[in-house]
Protein backbone atom coordinates (compact mmCIF):
# COMPACT_ATOMS: atom_id res chain seq x y z
CA UNK A 1 0.00 0.00 0.00
CA UNK A 2 2.89 2.32 0.96
CA UNK A 3 5.39 1.25 -1.91
CA UNK A 4 3.48 0.24 -5.01
CA UNK A 5 0.87 2.44 -5.81
CA UNK A 6 -0.16 3.15 -9.11
CA UNK A 7 -2.00 5.78 -10.23
CA UNK A 8 -5.84 4.88 -11.48
CA UNK A 9 -6.09 6.87 -14.54
CA UNK A 10 -2.94 6.34 -16.20
CA UNK A 11 -2.06 3.25 -13.97
CA UNK A 12 1.53 4.85 -13.86
CA UNK A 13 4.09 3.39 -10.89
CA UNK A 14 5.04 2.04 -8.66
CA UNK A 15 4.87 5.66 -6.17
CA UNK A 16 5.66 5.82 -2.83
CA UNK A 17 2.22 6.77 -1.11
CA UNK A 18 4.07 9.65 1.64
CA UNK A 19 0.33 10.71 3.23
CA UNK A 20 1.27 14.15 2.63
CA UNK A 21 -1.89 16.66 1.48
CA UNK A 22 -1.70 19.18 -0.76
CA UNK A 23 -2.63 21.29 -3.99
CA UNK A 24 -1.68 23.26 -6.88
CA UNK A 25 -1.92 26.47 -7.84
CA UNK A 26 -0.01 28.92 -10.82
CA UNK A 27 1.60 25.84 -11.11
CA UNK A 28 3.28 25.44 -7.51
CA UNK A 29 2.63 22.37 -5.01
CA UNK A 30 1.86 23.70 -1.90
CA UNK A 31 2.23 20.84 0.89
CA UNK A 32 0.16 21.50 3.55
CA UNK A 33 -0.53 18.76 6.26
CA UNK A 34 -0.90 14.89 6.70
CA UNK A 35 -3.69 11.95 5.55
CA UNK A 36 -3.60 10.86 9.08
CA UNK A 37 -4.17 14.20 10.80
CA UNK A 38 -7.36 14.78 8.59
CA UNK A 39 -10.29 14.61 10.87
CA UNK A 40 -13.09 12.79 9.39
CA UNK A 41 -16.50 13.30 12.09
CA UNK A 42 -20.11 12.00 10.55
CA UNK A 43 -18.22 10.78 6.99
CA UNK A 44 -17.31 14.85 6.34
CA UNK A 45 -13.63 15.71 5.46
CA UNK A 46 -11.83 18.37 7.98
CA UNK A 47 -8.45 19.80 7.79
CA UNK A 48 -7.13 20.85 11.28
CA UNK A 49 -5.71 23.78 10.15
CA UNK A 50 -9.04 25.04 9.24
CA UNK A 51 -10.03 24.37 12.23
CA UNK A 52 -7.25 25.74 14.24
CA UNK A 53 -6.87 28.79 12.65
CA UNK A 54 -10.83 29.22 13.87
CA UNK A 55 -10.11 28.74 17.24
CA UNK A 56 -7.03 30.90 17.46
CA UNK A 57 -8.90 33.46 16.23
CA UNK A 58 -12.23 33.28 18.69
CA UNK A 59 -10.50 35.03 21.84
CA UNK A 60 -7.59 36.99 22.67
CA UNK A 61 -6.30 35.49 24.90
CA UNK A 62 -5.36 32.67 22.56
CA UNK A 63 -1.74 32.14 21.72
CA UNK A 64 -2.00 31.84 17.50
CA UNK A 65 0.37 29.31 16.04
CA UNK A 66 -0.43 26.88 19.16
CA UNK A 67 -3.50 25.45 18.48
CA UNK A 68 -3.77 21.19 17.49
CA UNK A 69 -7.07 20.10 16.36
CA UNK A 70 -7.39 16.45 16.00
CA UNK A 71 -10.07 13.97 16.99
CA UNK A 72 -10.67 11.05 19.57
CA UNK A 73 -12.74 7.87 19.54
CA UNK A 74 -15.71 8.20 22.19
CA UNK A 75 -18.62 5.77 22.41
CA UNK A 76 -17.93 4.34 18.43
CA UNK A 77 -17.87 7.98 17.21
CA UNK A 78 -15.44 10.30 16.59
CA UNK A 79 -15.21 13.69 18.56
CA UNK A 80 -12.96 17.00 18.38
CA UNK A 81 -10.70 17.64 20.67
CA UNK A 82 -8.86 21.43 20.80
CA UNK A 83 -5.52 21.64 22.98
CA UNK A 84 -4.44 25.44 22.73
CA UNK A 85 -1.76 27.46 24.06
CA UNK A 86 -2.95 30.71 25.96
CA UNK A 87 -1.05 34.10 25.90
CA UNK A 88 1.25 34.54 29.78
CA UNK A 89 -0.58 38.10 29.92
CA UNK A 90 -4.18 36.68 30.67
CA UNK A 91 -3.25 33.91 32.85
CA UNK A 92 -3.95 36.16 36.15
CA UNK A 93 -7.86 36.78 35.09
CA UNK A 94 -8.76 34.57 32.65
CA UNK A 95 -12.32 33.61 32.91
CA UNK A 96 -12.05 30.27 31.25
CA UNK A 97 -15.83 29.79 30.76
CA UNK A 98 -15.50 32.77 28.54
CA UNK A 99 -12.52 31.24 26.26
CA UNK A 100 -14.71 27.58 25.97
CA UNK A 101 -18.05 29.13 25.12
CA UNK A 102 -15.68 31.30 22.16
CA UNK A 103 -14.28 28.59 20.89
CA UNK A 104 -17.36 26.45 20.64
CA UNK A 105 -19.68 29.21 19.27
CA UNK A 106 -16.51 29.93 16.51
CA UNK A 107 -15.89 25.83 15.68
CA UNK A 108 -19.62 25.46 14.96
CA UNK A 109 -20.47 28.68 13.40
CA UNK A 110 -17.46 28.29 10.98
CA UNK A 111 -17.47 24.25 10.25
CA UNK A 112 -20.55 22.83 12.07
CA UNK A 113 -19.05 21.14 14.62
CA UNK A 114 -19.40 19.88 18.10
CA UNK A 115 -16.34 20.21 20.33
CA UNK A 116 -16.37 17.10 22.28
CA UNK A 117 -12.99 18.90 24.58
CA UNK A 118 -11.03 21.59 25.12
CA UNK A 119 -7.46 21.78 26.80
CA UNK A 120 -5.89 25.21 27.75
CA UNK A 121 -1.93 24.85 27.80
CA UNK A 122 0.20 26.56 29.60
CA UNK A 123 2.09 29.36 27.23
CA UNK A 124 5.12 27.05 25.15
CA UNK A 125 4.36 23.61 26.23
CA UNK A 126 2.40 22.45 23.33
CA UNK A 127 4.30 20.05 21.43
CA UNK A 128 6.41 21.11 18.76
CA UNK A 129 9.33 19.85 16.30
CA UNK A 130 12.41 21.26 15.76
CA UNK A 131 11.32 23.29 13.00
CA UNK A 132 8.28 24.71 15.15
CA UNK A 133 5.64 22.75 13.59
CA UNK A 134 2.68 21.68 15.54
CA UNK A 135 2.78 17.74 16.55
CA UNK A 136 -0.72 16.78 16.57
CA UNK A 137 -0.61 13.18 16.84
CA UNK A 138 1.56 14.26 20.18
CA UNK A 139 -1.52 16.16 21.68
CA UNK A 140 -3.49 13.81 20.68
CA UNK A 141 -1.43 10.96 22.85
CA UNK A 142 -1.12 13.92 25.58
CA UNK A 143 -4.59 14.48 25.84
CA UNK A 144 -5.67 10.50 26.00
CA UNK A 145 -2.61 9.68 28.52
CA UNK A 146 -3.24 13.09 30.63
CA UNK A 147 0.19 14.17 30.01
CA UNK A 148 -0.48 17.49 28.18
CA UNK A 149 0.57 20.60 30.56
CA UNK A 150 -3.00 21.89 31.49
CA UNK A 151 -3.92 25.02 32.84
CA UNK A 152 -8.04 24.64 32.38
CA UNK A 153 -10.00 21.88 30.70
CA UNK A 154 -13.66 21.29 29.46
CA UNK A 155 -14.38 18.44 28.62
CA UNK A 156 -18.10 16.74 27.29
CA UNK A 157 -19.45 13.84 29.83
CA UNK A 158 -21.58 11.45 27.73
CA UNK A 159 -24.77 11.16 28.79
CA UNK A 160 -25.93 7.11 29.59
CA UNK A 161 -28.10 7.08 26.07
CA UNK A 162 -30.09 4.18 27.49
CA UNK A 163 -31.72 6.20 30.07
CA UNK A 164 -35.68 6.54 29.08
CA UNK A 165 -37.14 9.96 29.57
CA UNK A 166 -40.81 9.56 31.34
CA UNK A 167 -43.71 9.91 29.46
CA UNK A 168 -44.27 14.29 29.24
CA UNK A 169 -47.12 16.17 27.60
CA UNK A 170 -48.93 19.12 27.35
CA UNK A 171 -51.35 17.78 29.59
CA UNK A 172 -48.64 17.49 32.20
CA UNK A 173 -48.14 20.99 32.59
CA UNK A 174 -51.10 22.37 32.11
CA UNK A 175 -52.36 19.85 35.36
CA UNK A 176 -49.03 21.43 37.60
CA UNK A 177 -49.65 24.42 39.50
CA UNK A 178 -47.71 27.57 38.11
CA UNK A 179 -45.15 27.20 40.34
CA UNK A 180 -44.21 24.12 39.30
CA UNK A 181 -44.64 23.95 35.10
CA UNK A 182 -41.35 26.48 34.77
CA UNK A 183 -39.13 23.57 36.76
CA UNK A 184 -41.21 20.70 34.86
CA UNK A 185 -40.83 22.57 31.37
CA UNK A 186 -36.67 23.37 32.15
CA UNK A 187 -35.88 19.47 33.28
CA UNK A 188 -37.95 17.93 30.48
CA UNK A 189 -35.90 20.03 28.00
CA UNK A 190 -32.39 19.55 29.24
CA UNK A 191 -32.97 15.81 29.33
CA UNK A 192 -34.11 16.16 25.83
CA UNK A 193 -31.00 18.33 24.56
CA UNK A 194 -28.64 16.21 26.51
CA UNK A 195 -29.88 13.26 24.72
CA UNK A 196 -29.65 14.63 21.36
CA UNK A 197 -26.26 16.57 22.38
CA UNK A 198 -25.07 13.35 24.38
CA UNK A 199 -24.01 15.41 27.00
CA UNK A 200 -25.11 14.78 30.81
CA UNK A 201 -28.38 16.99 31.67
CA UNK A 202 -25.85 19.44 34.04
CA UNK A 203 -23.81 20.67 31.35
CA UNK A 204 -27.16 21.71 29.70
CA UNK A 205 -26.33 25.36 30.81
CA UNK A 206 -29.33 27.94 31.37
CA UNK A 207 -27.95 30.75 29.87
CA UNK A 208 -25.74 29.54 27.35
CA UNK A 209 -26.56 29.41 23.70
CA UNK A 210 -27.27 26.05 22.34
CA UNK A 211 -24.82 26.25 19.70
CA UNK A 212 -21.65 26.52 22.16
CA UNK A 213 -22.42 23.28 23.06
CA UNK A 214 -22.66 21.69 19.96
CA UNK A 215 -26.31 21.76 18.72
CA UNK A 216 -25.79 21.67 14.82
CA UNK A 217 -28.39 22.59 12.31
CA UNK A 218 -29.88 18.63 11.77
CA UNK A 219 -29.95 18.40 16.33
CA UNK A 220 -31.75 21.64 16.51
CA UNK A 221 -34.53 20.15 13.27
CA UNK A 222 -34.77 16.69 15.54
CA UNK A 223 -35.02 18.56 18.51
CA UNK A 224 -37.87 20.72 17.30
CA UNK A 225 -39.36 17.56 15.98
CA UNK A 226 -39.50 16.58 19.64
CA UNK A 227 -40.84 19.05 21.06
CA UNK A 228 -43.70 19.33 18.94
CA UNK A 229 -44.23 15.22 19.83
CA UNK A 230 -44.50 15.82 23.03
CA UNK A 231 -46.73 19.12 23.48
CA UNK A 232 -48.44 18.13 20.75
CA UNK A 233 -48.88 21.35 18.86
CA UNK A 234 -47.11 22.71 16.08
CA UNK A 235 -44.33 25.33 16.13
CA UNK A 236 -42.19 27.55 14.43
CA UNK A 237 -38.86 25.70 12.38
CA UNK A 238 -37.25 28.45 13.58
CA UNK A 239 -37.85 28.02 17.31
CA UNK A 240 -34.58 26.98 18.01
CA UNK A 241 -32.59 29.78 16.61
CA UNK A 242 -35.58 32.38 17.35
CA UNK A 243 -34.98 31.39 21.20
CA UNK A 244 -31.16 30.22 21.29
CA UNK A 245 -30.96 29.22 25.07
CA UNK A 246 -32.91 27.03 27.34
CA UNK A 247 -33.54 30.18 28.93
CA UNK A 248 -35.34 32.15 26.35
CA UNK A 249 -37.20 28.83 25.42
CA UNK A 250 -38.59 27.83 28.42
CA UNK A 251 -40.12 31.43 28.55
CA UNK A 252 -41.42 30.98 25.27
CA UNK A 253 -43.08 27.77 25.49
CA UNK A 254 -44.27 28.78 29.23
CA UNK A 255 -45.68 31.45 27.41
CA UNK A 256 -47.56 29.94 24.19
CA UNK A 257 -47.89 26.73 25.50
CA UNK A 258 -48.13 26.14 29.38
CA UNK A 259 -51.06 28.11 30.39
CA UNK A 260 -55.15 27.12 29.80
CA UNK A 261 -55.24 30.56 28.23
CA UNK A 262 -52.39 30.20 25.21
CA UNK A 263 -52.40 26.54 25.22
CA UNK A 264 -55.26 26.51 22.52
CA UNK A 265 -53.34 29.03 20.09
CA UNK A 266 -50.96 26.68 18.31
CA UNK A 267 -52.53 24.32 16.04
CA UNK A 268 -52.61 20.91 16.85
CA UNK A 269 -50.33 19.05 14.85
CA UNK A 270 -52.28 16.09 13.03
CA UNK A 271 -51.01 12.71 12.95
CA UNK A 272 -51.44 12.39 9.24
CA UNK A 273 -49.38 15.61 8.53
CA UNK A 274 -46.71 15.18 6.13
CA UNK A 275 -45.14 18.25 5.64
CA UNK A 276 -42.08 18.60 7.15
CA UNK A 277 -40.18 22.07 7.43
CA UNK A 278 -36.39 21.75 6.53
CA UNK A 279 -35.48 25.14 5.92
CA UNK A 280 -38.05 28.40 5.73
CA UNK A 281 -37.64 32.29 5.21
CA UNK A 282 -35.43 32.93 1.90
CA UNK A 283 -36.86 34.47 -1.32
CA UNK A 284 -36.87 31.59 -3.42
CA UNK A 285 -40.22 29.81 -4.50
CA UNK A 286 -40.33 26.69 -2.28
CA UNK A 287 -39.11 23.74 -3.32
CA UNK A 288 -40.56 20.15 -2.23
CA UNK A 289 -38.82 17.14 -1.87
CA UNK A 290 -40.30 13.26 -1.46
CA UNK A 291 -37.41 11.05 0.31
CA UNK A 292 -36.83 7.39 -0.55
CA UNK A 293 -38.64 4.34 0.29
CA UNK A 294 -38.57 4.17 4.17
CA UNK A 295 -40.37 7.33 3.88
CA UNK A 296 -38.99 10.09 6.62
CA UNK A 297 -37.01 13.30 5.32
CA UNK A 298 -34.70 13.41 8.25
CA UNK A 299 -31.41 12.66 6.15
CA UNK A 300 -32.95 15.88 3.60
CA UNK A 301 -31.65 18.35 6.12
CA UNK A 302 -27.85 18.45 4.59
CA UNK A 303 -29.23 19.05 0.99
CA UNK A 304 -31.37 21.61 2.51
CA UNK A 305 -28.36 23.57 4.34
CA UNK A 306 -26.02 23.52 1.26
CA UNK A 307 -28.37 25.20 -1.14
CA UNK A 308 -28.66 28.10 1.04
CA UNK A 309 -30.78 29.44 3.60
CA UNK A 310 -32.22 31.96 0.81
CA UNK A 311 -33.99 28.76 -0.31
CA UNK A 312 -37.38 27.23 1.23
CA UNK A 313 -36.93 23.67 1.37
CA UNK A 314 -39.50 20.94 2.61
CA UNK A 315 -39.61 17.24 3.05
CA UNK A 316 -42.55 15.08 2.99
CA UNK A 317 -42.59 12.47 5.51
CA UNK A 318 -44.86 8.85 4.20
CA UNK A 319 -47.92 8.22 6.34
CA UNK A 320 -47.63 5.63 8.88
CA UNK A 321 -43.78 6.31 9.95
CA UNK A 322 -45.35 7.08 13.21
CA UNK A 323 -46.60 3.47 13.78
CA UNK A 324 -50.36 5.48 14.60
CA UNK A 325 -51.70 4.42 11.22
CA UNK A 326 -51.32 2.09 7.90
CA UNK A 327 -49.22 3.09 5.22
CA UNK A 328 -50.47 3.94 1.63
CA UNK A 329 -50.17 1.15 -1.53
CA UNK A 330 -50.29 3.19 -3.89
CA UNK A 331 -47.72 5.98 -5.64
CA UNK A 332 -50.88 6.99 -6.67
CA UNK A 333 -52.52 8.06 -2.83
CA UNK A 334 -49.29 9.28 -1.89
CA UNK A 335 -48.79 11.47 -4.53
CA UNK A 336 -52.65 12.98 -3.96
CA UNK A 337 -51.82 13.27 -0.21
CA UNK A 338 -48.36 14.98 -0.68
CA UNK A 339 -50.24 17.40 -3.04
CA UNK A 340 -52.56 17.99 -0.24
CA UNK A 341 -49.89 19.15 2.19
CA UNK A 342 -48.03 21.54 -0.19
CA UNK A 343 -50.85 22.85 -1.24
CA UNK A 344 -51.59 24.35 2.40
CA UNK A 345 -48.56 26.51 1.91
CA UNK A 346 -48.48 27.03 -1.84
CA UNK A 347 -52.22 26.79 -3.59
CA UNK A 348 -50.95 28.01 -6.95
CA UNK A 349 -48.02 26.61 -9.32
CA UNK A 350 -45.32 26.49 -10.57
CA UNK A 351 -44.29 24.43 -8.49
CA UNK A 352 -40.71 22.75 -7.98
CA UNK A 353 -40.26 19.16 -6.87
CA UNK A 354 -37.84 16.97 -6.03
CA UNK A 355 -37.37 13.26 -5.29
CA UNK A 356 -35.25 10.40 -3.96
CA UNK A 357 -35.35 7.09 -5.18
CA UNK A 358 -38.44 5.51 -4.41
CA UNK A 359 -39.36 9.60 -3.62
CA UNK A 360 -38.44 10.38 -7.59
CA UNK A 361 -41.38 8.09 -8.82
CA UNK A 362 -43.66 9.66 -6.46
CA UNK A 363 -42.52 13.42 -6.92
CA UNK A 364 -43.29 12.06 -10.77
CA UNK A 365 -46.76 11.40 -10.10
CA UNK A 366 -47.26 14.48 -7.97
CA UNK A 367 -46.10 16.33 -11.11
CA UNK A 368 -48.58 14.65 -13.41
CA UNK A 369 -51.57 14.94 -10.49
CA UNK A 370 -50.77 19.08 -10.43
CA UNK A 371 -50.68 19.44 -14.14
CA UNK A 372 -53.99 17.61 -14.85
CA UNK A 373 -55.53 20.24 -11.94
CA UNK A 374 -53.73 22.83 -14.44
CA UNK A 375 -50.69 23.87 -12.58
CA UNK A 376 -47.34 24.35 -14.15
CA UNK A 377 -44.26 22.17 -12.89
CA UNK A 378 -41.33 24.71 -12.79
CA UNK A 379 -38.73 21.90 -12.28
CA UNK A 380 -38.83 17.93 -11.65
CA UNK A 381 -35.58 16.87 -9.90
CA UNK A 382 -34.98 13.19 -9.88
CA UNK A 383 -32.03 11.70 -7.48
CA UNK A 384 -31.03 8.33 -8.82
CA UNK A 385 -34.31 6.49 -9.77
CA UNK A 386 -34.95 5.30 -13.50
CA UNK A 387 -38.36 6.47 -15.18
CA UNK A 388 -41.37 4.40 -15.05
CA UNK A 389 -41.51 3.05 -18.62
CA UNK A 390 -42.93 -0.34 -19.12
CA UNK A 391 -39.18 -1.74 -19.86
CA UNK A 392 -38.01 0.17 -16.30
CA UNK A 393 -40.15 -2.31 -13.89
CA UNK A 394 -37.80 -2.39 -10.38
CA UNK A 395 -39.76 -5.43 -8.00
CA UNK A 396 -37.89 -5.49 -4.64
CA UNK A 397 -39.63 -8.11 -1.88
CA UNK A 398 -38.51 -8.20 1.65
CA UNK A 399 -40.46 -9.28 4.38
CA UNK A 400 -40.19 -7.70 8.18
CA UNK A 401 -36.87 -9.31 9.23
CA UNK A 402 -35.42 -8.36 5.96
CA UNK A 403 -36.72 -4.90 6.09
CA UNK A 404 -35.19 -4.21 9.12
CA UNK A 405 -32.12 -5.29 8.34
CA UNK A 406 -31.81 -3.23 5.08
CA UNK A 407 -33.24 -0.05 7.85
CA UNK A 408 -30.49 -0.20 9.66
CA UNK A 409 -27.73 -0.76 7.02
CA UNK A 410 -29.12 1.96 4.88
CA UNK A 411 -29.39 4.76 8.35
CA UNK A 412 -26.11 3.67 8.87
CA UNK A 413 -24.82 4.68 5.75
CA UNK A 414 -26.75 8.07 5.96
CA UNK A 415 -24.40 8.55 8.89
CA UNK A 416 -21.23 7.37 7.05
CA UNK A 417 -21.14 4.30 9.31
CA UNK A 418 -20.94 1.06 7.94
CA UNK A 419 -23.63 -1.82 10.31
CA UNK A 420 -24.22 -5.02 9.40
CA UNK A 421 -27.02 -6.96 11.39
CA UNK A 422 -27.02 -10.68 9.86
CA UNK A 423 -30.61 -11.68 8.79
CA UNK A 424 -29.60 -15.13 10.49
CA UNK A 425 -28.95 -14.15 13.31
CA UNK A 426 -31.64 -11.75 13.53
CA UNK A 427 -34.05 -14.34 12.28
CA UNK A 428 -33.31 -16.51 14.82
CA UNK A 429 -35.20 -13.64 18.08
CA UNK A 430 -38.84 -13.64 18.14
CA UNK A 431 -40.40 -10.28 16.38
CA UNK A 432 -40.32 -8.05 19.92
CA UNK A 433 -36.53 -8.93 20.52
CA UNK A 434 -35.70 -7.96 16.63
CA UNK A 435 -37.17 -4.57 17.08
CA UNK A 436 -35.30 -3.99 20.67
CA UNK A 437 -32.02 -5.38 19.44
CA UNK A 438 -31.95 -3.25 16.14
CA UNK A 439 -32.89 -0.41 18.05
CA UNK A 440 -30.05 -1.10 20.42
CA UNK A 441 -27.78 -1.33 17.93
CA UNK A 442 -28.39 1.87 16.00
CA UNK A 443 -28.33 3.59 19.36
CA UNK A 444 -24.73 1.74 20.62
CA UNK A 445 -23.71 3.16 17.29
CA UNK A 446 -24.96 6.42 17.77
CA UNK A 447 -26.76 6.22 14.48
CA UNK A 448 -29.92 7.09 15.59
CA UNK A 449 -31.34 9.21 18.45
CA UNK A 450 -32.59 8.01 21.92
CA UNK A 451 -36.13 9.11 20.78
CA UNK A 452 -36.55 6.33 18.03
CA UNK A 453 -39.21 4.00 19.72
CA UNK A 454 -40.56 0.55 19.19
CA UNK A 455 -43.95 2.00 17.07
CA UNK A 456 -41.38 4.17 15.16
CA UNK A 457 -39.14 1.54 13.83
CA UNK A 458 -42.49 -0.62 13.57
CA UNK A 459 -43.73 2.18 11.51
CA UNK A 460 -40.51 2.65 9.34
CA UNK A 461 -40.93 -0.93 8.57
CA UNK A 462 -44.29 -1.36 7.32
CA UNK A 463 -43.65 1.96 5.15
CA UNK A 464 -40.92 0.31 3.23
CA UNK A 465 -42.65 -2.92 2.54
CA UNK A 466 -45.79 -0.84 1.30
CA UNK A 467 -43.45 1.57 -0.89
CA UNK A 468 -41.49 -1.04 -2.49
CA UNK A 469 -45.34 -2.86 -2.88
CA UNK A 470 -46.22 0.61 -4.23
CA UNK A 471 -43.32 1.09 -6.94
CA UNK A 472 -43.90 -2.82 -8.33
CA UNK A 473 -47.06 -1.43 -9.39
CA UNK A 474 -47.17 1.38 -10.20
CA UNK A 475 -47.08 2.18 -14.34
CA UNK A 476 -48.85 5.93 -15.29
CA UNK A 477 -52.07 5.57 -17.47
CA UNK A 478 -50.77 8.95 -19.11
CA UNK A 479 -48.21 10.92 -19.35
CA UNK A 480 -47.84 14.36 -18.86
CA UNK A 481 -44.10 15.94 -20.35
CA UNK A 482 -41.93 17.78 -17.80
CA UNK A 483 -38.91 20.38 -17.06
CA UNK A 484 -36.75 17.46 -15.56
CA UNK A 485 -33.36 17.29 -13.84
CA UNK A 486 -32.07 13.88 -13.50
CA UNK A 487 -28.94 13.35 -10.70
CA UNK A 488 -27.12 9.68 -10.95
CA UNK A 489 -24.87 8.52 -8.76
CA UNK A 490 -21.24 8.16 -9.87
CA UNK A 491 -20.98 5.17 -7.41
CA UNK A 492 -22.72 1.87 -7.76
CA UNK A 493 -22.48 0.05 -4.45
CA UNK A 494 -22.93 -3.78 -4.03
CA UNK A 495 -26.73 -4.05 -2.46
CA UNK A 496 -28.10 -1.09 -4.87
CA UNK A 497 -27.17 -3.55 -8.08
CA UNK A 498 -28.09 -6.58 -6.66
CA UNK A 499 -31.01 -5.35 -6.12
CA UNK A 500 -33.32 -2.25 -7.32
CA UNK A 501 -31.09 -1.29 -10.30
CA UNK A 502 -30.34 -4.16 -12.50
CA UNK A 503 -28.32 -3.91 -14.90
CA UNK A 504 -29.87 -3.21 -18.52
CA UNK A 505 -31.36 0.02 -16.53
CA UNK A 506 -27.79 0.60 -15.14
CA UNK A 507 -26.50 0.71 -19.02
CA UNK A 508 -28.62 3.29 -19.80
CA UNK A 509 -27.20 6.98 -19.46
CA UNK A 510 -30.04 8.72 -18.23
CA UNK A 511 -32.17 5.71 -16.72
CA UNK A 512 -35.22 6.61 -19.40
CA UNK A 513 -35.74 10.06 -18.34
CA UNK A 514 -35.07 11.63 -21.89
CA UNK A 515 -38.09 10.19 -22.76
CA UNK A 516 -40.65 11.82 -20.68
CA UNK A 517 -38.55 15.02 -19.93
CA UNK A 518 -40.07 18.39 -21.62
CA UNK A 519 -36.86 19.00 -23.79
CA UNK A 520 -33.51 18.16 -23.57
CA UNK A 521 -32.86 16.50 -20.31
CA UNK A 522 -30.31 17.70 -17.98
CA UNK A 523 -28.18 14.95 -16.29
CA UNK A 524 -25.83 15.18 -13.79
CA UNK A 525 -23.03 12.44 -12.67
CA UNK A 526 -22.66 12.88 -8.95
CA UNK A 527 -19.92 11.73 -6.77
CA UNK A 528 -21.46 9.13 -3.81
CA UNK A 529 -23.69 6.12 -4.39
CA UNK A 530 -27.44 5.57 -4.04
CA UNK A 531 -27.31 6.91 -0.75
CA UNK A 532 -24.31 8.59 0.09
CA UNK A 533 -25.10 11.05 -2.58
CA UNK A 534 -27.39 12.54 -0.33
CA UNK A 535 -25.52 13.29 2.74
CA UNK A 536 -22.09 15.05 3.46
CA UNK A 537 -19.62 15.31 1.87
CA UNK A 538 -21.13 13.94 -1.64
CA UNK A 539 -23.86 16.11 -1.05
CA UNK A 540 -22.43 19.48 -1.64
CA UNK A 541 -21.75 18.40 -5.60
CA UNK A 542 -25.33 17.57 -5.66
CA UNK A 543 -26.67 20.56 -4.47
CA UNK A 544 -24.37 22.90 -6.43
CA UNK A 545 -25.82 21.23 -9.75
CA UNK A 546 -29.32 21.28 -8.24
CA UNK A 547 -29.38 24.83 -7.20
CA UNK A 548 -28.09 25.93 -10.59
CA UNK A 549 -31.04 24.09 -12.49
CA UNK A 550 -33.70 25.85 -9.67
CA UNK A 551 -32.21 28.89 -10.82
CA UNK A 552 -32.73 28.43 -14.65
CA UNK A 553 -36.17 27.02 -14.00
CA UNK A 554 -37.26 29.84 -11.77
CA UNK A 555 -35.78 32.41 -14.37
CA UNK A 556 -37.49 30.49 -17.69
CA UNK A 557 -40.98 30.40 -15.07
CA UNK A 558 -40.57 33.91 -14.48
CA UNK A 559 -39.96 35.51 -18.08
CA UNK A 560 -42.90 33.21 -19.31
Amino acid sequence: ETFEAYVADTNQGPFLRSGDLGFYRDGELFVIGRLKELIIIRGRNHYPQDIELTVENSHPALRSSCCAAFSVEVDNEERLVITQEIEQAFLEELNVNEVFAAIRQAVFQEHALQVYGILLLNPGTIPKTLSNKIQRRACQTGFLNGSLNTFASNISQTANLTTQQEYFDCKILLEASPEQRQALLKSYLQNSISRILKLEPSQIDWQQPFTTMGLDSLMAVELNNVIEASLGCSLSSTLILDYPTLNTLVDYLMAEVATPSTSDRLEVKSPSSSLVTLQSGGSQPAFFCVPGSVGTPFYLHSLAQCLGSDQPFYGLEARGVDGKVEPNTQIEEIAADYIAAIQTIQPQGPYFLGGHSFGGKVAFEMSQQLQKQGHDIGLLAIFDIPAPLPNQEIRVELDETQSMVEIAALFARLRGKNLQIPHTSLAALAPEEQVNYVIEQLQINNIMPAELAKPQLRGIVKVLQANLKAMANYAPQEIHPTRIAFFRAGELNSWDAATWLPESIHQQANYGWDKIAIASLDTFVVPGDHVTMMVEPYVQNLAKHLKVCLSKAQATVSAI
